[in-house]
């Protein structure tokens, strides 16, 4: 499995504006609340209020 098949973090930051929903390939999440990441060498994954990251890609 080549390494662009794989879910990774691209970047972090902070904005006082509200998610944008037309964007499919980002996860955004809340600083509030709980954040779970789950990680190991071919899976990432990050749960907030029922809410999943991307599934990793075939």
């Amino acid at each position: 499995m080549s390494d662009e098949n794989r879910p990774y973090i691209a970047r972090m930051e902070m904005s006082a504006t509200h998610e944008d929903k037309s964007v499919a390939l980002w996860f955004e999440v809340s600083w509030n609340g709980i954040i779970e990441w789950w990680f190991s060498y071919r899976q990432c994954q990050i749960w907030q209020d029922g809410r999943r990251s991307l599934p990793t890609r075939a």
